[in-house]
């Protein structure tokens, strides 16, 4: 299997403040497991399997609950950091420092819901294609 390194941005029609972040950074990853292609993958699926579980924990989490929210934003952003999903960590950081409620808040968590969304598809091209070529 081999991931190319490049990377995967969001759909043009996203809206992103972060407009140069991209989805995936697979140099980035590359580097992180020294080329290991193997292990690329595995934190692949490895993110893919947080960022599922990150959307179910959106879907729940009280928008008003800052401790929630922060530690939340957190752990996304940590986990994406490791695998070079720099958007998603660039939208968890803001939705983390956003506070308690209101509508800049609601935004925020929409637009990390889409985010995230986007990163698990271009995940599953990465793999798609990777899969294709070995």
């Amino acid at each position: 299997m081999v991931l190319s390194a490049r990377s995967v941005s969001l759909p043009p029609q996203a809206y992103r403040a972060e407009a140069e972040k991209p989805l995936l950074d697979l140099a980035f990853l590359a580097r992180q497991t020294m080329g290991d292609e193997a292990l690329d993958q595995e934190l692949l699926l490895l993110f893919r399997k947080q960022a599922q579980q990150f959307l179910r924990a959106l879907g729940t989490v009280d928008d008003r609950s800052g401790l929630a929210l922060g530690s939340l934003a957190h752990a996304l952003k940590g986990a994406a950091l490791a695998v070079g999903a720099e958007a998603v960590a660039e939208t968890a950081d803001r939705f983390g420092q956003m506070g308690q409620g209101g509508d800049d808040t609601r935004a925020t968590k929409a637009h990390l819901i889409e985010t995230l969304t986007a990163t698990i598809a271009a995940i599953d091209q990465v793999l798609d294609e990777s899969a294709a070529h070995s």
